[in-house]
């Protein structure tokens, strides 16, 4: 797609009037050859001269108003070409060249053979299912906001309106009683199951960073440390006698202000009785702080340092022994992987249902084989997107998870019912034993626990759960 005589390939020293406005009249003629592009080679081109025009003038010094004038047709071409390329069939993989007696069948093109990468394809496809009128305001928006015109931040867009008519269609009707998990409302602090019932718990509680949960919104964070010591003591309550805590926070957390979060919540789950065990340290490599967040750029002045790991602290009820008699399932290798860190995965990329803060499947089926055994009870209190569950199902474990938001709640139902339904799971077998039952009221060592049970966030604050064992004071 790229013209060896290109007049963008001579870029002058000299900043001259002459010289922006023959980059304005290139530009202006390839709008006018985008009008009347036949193939995606003709719009190929006119991207091109357009990206080629916005460097220049950037190079040049031009401003940044010439930059945007060039930098909004080639968001143009860049919609039209998405247009065509969502229109026209492509070469699937491992699709060979068909013969007949006539000779070669004619099949779609590759995007290797259109110069396009798969990258540039999914954009650009993105960019076309802006609405017109949008796709317009945005343009003018940001040029009037004096900021640079970009295709991610038009993917940025388009992907705010997929999110938002995800949030408008109706979505299907599930029986919790056909999912093999328990999914409920409850507020994390008082949780509606019996002392000493559950083998392990993994979660990632909110990080009190404003986040934008729906139906439950995040915690304060100067409330934070007590809502952790609150509920992590919840957490202790339903465990058994050397059952275990995986609990995944970041090192540390910048907003509003500065805060050592992996340290505050180690300090915590102490606090609540908890035993430490040892760390996992989860290399993920897709942090959300951008350049801004190094603070002082190039300079010793506020520097500030972004580790792009999360901590997994890892705790226990008691002595660090098994909580049940049941047998294993993980392999050797799987040991070792598990036993050495730093671990490394990606963070989760593809959102269930546009949830704000999820972590990735391997996070909990990794924890999961490594800390607890086949049939024992796995909680997530904080079950947002069902993935905790969706990994104890998936290895044989008995899911339970609560949330404070009735969206999430039937959120992790339906990827849940959507899982049965892929997987052919047998439910009955999944029944074998219900949540383990203990002495109403007491810990299998027979301590008495105080504490009510609302068992869903709409109950009044002041049947909290006083955690704690009998006559401790809190």
């Amino acid at each position: 797609m790229e013209d060896d005589s290109h007049p963008l390939d001579y870029y002058p020293d000299e900043e001259t009037g002459d010289q922006l406005t023959d980059s304005l009249a290139l530009i202006d003629k390839a709008r006018a050859a985008l009008a009347q592009a036949e193939n995606l080679s003709d719009i190929g081109a006119v991207i091109e001269i357009a990206e080629r025009g916005r460097r220049y003038a950037k190079a040049a010094k031009l401003g940044l108003e010439a930059e945007n004038h060039a930098a909004a047709l080639r968001l143009e071409a860049e919609r039209q070409a998405g247009t065509w390329l969502a229109e026209t069939e492509k070469q699937r993989p491992g699709q060979y060249q068909q013969r007949s007696q006539n000779g070669t069948v004619a099949i779609p093109p590759r995007l290797a053979d259109l110069a396009i990468t798969k990258r540039q394809s999914s954009d650009w496809q993105a960019v076309a299912r802006v609405p017109e009128p949008v796709f317009r305001e945005h343009v003018e928006r940001i040029k009037t906001a004096g900021r640079p015109l970009t295709t991610s931040g038009l993917v940025d867009v388009a992907r705010k309106i997929a999110r938002a008519e995800r949030r408008d269609e109706p979505k299907p009707i599930i029986e919790p009683s056909a999912i093999p998990a328990r999914i409920e409302v409850a507020d994390a602090r008082c949780l509606p199951i019996e002392c000493a019932s559950v083998d392990l718990i993994v979660t990632s509680p909110p990080y009190g960073l404003d986040k934008a949960y729906e139906g439950s919104g995040d915690i304060a964070a100067e409330e934070w440390a007590r809502f952790m010591v609150d509920w992590l003591r919840e957490a202790l309550r339903v465990t058994r006698l050397s059952g275990r805590l995986a609990l995944n926070v970041p090192l540390d957390t910048s907003e509003p202000t500065y805060r050592p979060t992996y340290a505050q919540a180690v300090a915590a789950a102490l606090a609540a009785g908890w035993e430490y065990a040892s760390t996992v340290v989860w290399h993920d490599d897709q942090t959300t702080k951008g350049g801004w967040a190094l603070g002082s750029q190039s300079s010793a002045a506020r520097p500030r340092h972004v580790s792009q790991v999360e901590m997994i602290a890892l705790f226990s009820k008691g002595a660090w022994a098994p909580s049940s008699d049941n047998p294993d399932d993980i392999t050797p290798d799987q040991f070792l992987e598990a036993g050495r860190g730093p671990w490394k995965f990606p963070g989760e990329t593809r959102r269930w249902e546009g949830h704000p803060a999820p972590y990735p499947l391997e996070l909990p089926r990794r924890l999961i084989r490594y800390l607890c055994r086949v049939g024992d009870v796995v909680l997530d209190p904080f079950v947002g997107s069902g993935t905790t569950a969706l990994a104890a199902i998936d290895l044989g474990r008995q899911a339970i998870g609560f949330d404070r938001s009735q969206k999430y709640v039937d959120s992790s139902l339906r990827r849940l019912a959507a899982y049965s339904r892929r997987s052919g799971a047998d439910d009955a077998a999944r029944d074998g034993a219900g949540v383990r039952e203990s002495r109403p009221g007491t810990d299998e060592q027979g301590r008495l626990y105080g504490g009510l049970h609302r068992g869903a966030s709409s109950a009044p604050e002041s049947i909290v759960v006083q955690d704690g064992p009998a006559g401790v004071a809190v």
